[in-house]
């Protein structure tokens, strides 16, 4: 639901406004691509990393993300939200080998995983 800023005064060329915008954010106005380019992926990941770029004394887990993420595959997006948190993973194609990237979003705190399914865990009965 979005209300829109209603009751809007206008005096002396300025805009005073008297009531607070409102939204409210469901499930289906969050669009995010069910499968993306590990190119593209990597290029998202460097982008991200850009903050640390003028520290390189400073291990950057954006960069080591990009570092295992195949060019040229293509990964499933899966994303969960709540109003205070954020996880978003791509996943790499079935028996490919490759690790999924995960990045958790909590206030100012950002998180990078990067997973390897285990041999054992991929050969167990489903």
């Amino acid at each position: 639901m979005i209300k829109p800023v209603a009751n809007e005064i206008f005096s002396n060329n300025q805009v005073h406004s008297t009531d607070q915008a409102m939204v409210d954010v469901l499930p289906h106005d969050i669009t995010t691509l069910p499968h993306v380019l590990g190119s593209d992926l990597i290029e998202y990941l460097a982008t991200a990393s850009a903050g640390t770029r003028s520290r390189p004394d400073v291990w950057d887990p954006f960069v080591e993300a990009a570092h295992v993420v195949d060019p040229g595959r293509w990964y499933r997006t899966s994303f969960d939200a709540a109003p205070e948190r954020s996880v978003t993973r791509w996943l790499p194609p079935d028996e490919s080998g490759l690790a999924t990237v995960a990045i958790y979003l909590q206030g100012s705190e950002t998180a990078v995983l990067i997973r390897y399914e285990s041999p054992e865990r991929s050969n167990r009965p489903r």
